[in-house]
Order: structure tokens, then C-alpha cells, then sequence
């Protein structure tokens, strides 16, 4: 079980960067925008797009294979199991505080931060594993008690249909 903890801090130091590069690189933004466009977090909302896969394949998991290398065995399906379980918590919208363990594991409320409609907030609270690498790369933001944010994207209406979602980033 540690194992499968440090493997998923590390996969999500990888994760970080590249989450960084989709609010930064235009193209991968146009992919990323759909999920930040959702005006209600929940468990669903955790999805990204279909080709959200291929993008953590390429910039997460290959360098971690090269890393660590490929094993066979429990750890892999114990960080998959964690890494999806935590993706659907980060993603929900139950105002849950989990005290100071919020500064080891990321939460809720943390991650609400980054999707939020506030300019203050934006470029904030990239990983979602832990926040150890926004608070040593200088994009944390730790959220008052009181700290709730509406989510969304004030230009970018969220898709209303399966065909919106799979063609919006193909539309100018």
C-alpha cells in the first residue's frame, strides 16, 4: 500500500506539468476547457474528454514507466483504484474539510479552487493527488472555511449534449 502511494505522488508530479501545460498550451486547452466549463462539480464532472487518456498516457504514464518500470502485481491496481476513487472525491460537491491532512492529501476544496470563476483563483491548484507540488512550484491556494466558489468558465458555455462535448474542441 505505500508503494502504491509513492507511486501515485510521483505519477501526479507528472500529472501536475501537464496539467499545467493544458491551461497554458492553446491546443491542449481546447480539450481541457470542456471540463472546467461544468457549473457543478460532481463525481461525473471528474471525466475530462475522451482524449484526455491519450494525453495522461504520453506526458504520465510512459515517464513513469521509464521511471519506475512496468510491474505486474497489486500495486498498479491499487494506484488506479486510489487515483479514480480520489478524482471522483476531488470532484464532488459535498463541503468536506479533512483538517490539516489537506496539506498531504488534496481535497475537495482545494480542488474547487482550481476550477473556479474567480480571477484570483485562476492558474491555481494543479494536482489533485496531493498539493505538495503547487505549494513547492508556487501555485497553491489553500481555501479559507468559509472559501466556496461557483465553478465554471464565464465565456465558455458548458456542453448541454454528447455531441457538444465530443466536438467542442474541434470548433473554432
Amino acid at each position: 500500500i505505500v508503494a502504491a502511494f509513492a507511486v501515485a505522488f510521483v505519477g501526479n508530479f507528472f500529472y501536475y506539468w501537464l496539467h499545467r501545460a493544458q491551461h497554458a498550451v492553446p491546443f491542449l486547452w481546447r480539450f481541457h476547457e470542456i471540463h472546467h466549463s461544468i457549473t457543478e462539480m460532481s463525481a461525473t464532472s471528474s471525466y475530462h474528454h475522451f482524449t484526455e487518456d491519450l494525453f495522461q498516457f504520453t506526458a504520465v504514464t510512459v515517464p513513469m514507466a521509464f521511471l519506475l518500470g512496468v510491474e505486474q502485481g497489486p500495486v498498479p491496481w491499487i494506484v488506479l483504484t486510489v487515483a479514480s476513487t480520489h478524482a471522483y472525491f476531488v470532484h464532488s460537491s459535498a463541503n468536506i474539510n479533512i483538517g490539516p491532512l489537506r496539506y498531504v492529501i488534496g481535497d475537495n476544496r482545494f480542488h474547487r479552487i482550481h476550477h473556479s470563476l474567480e480571477a484570483r483563483h485562476f492558474n491555481r491548484n494543479f494536482g489533485t493527488i496531493t498539493p505538495l507540488w503547487d505549494v513547492l512550484f508556487g501555485t497553491a491556494w489553500f481555501p479559507k472555511a468559509d472559501e466556496w466558489p461557483k465553478v465554471g468558465l464565464a465565456d465558455v458555455p458548458e456542453p448541454t449534449t454528447m455531441r457538444d462535448y465530443l466536438l467542442m474542441p474541434f470548433q473554432a
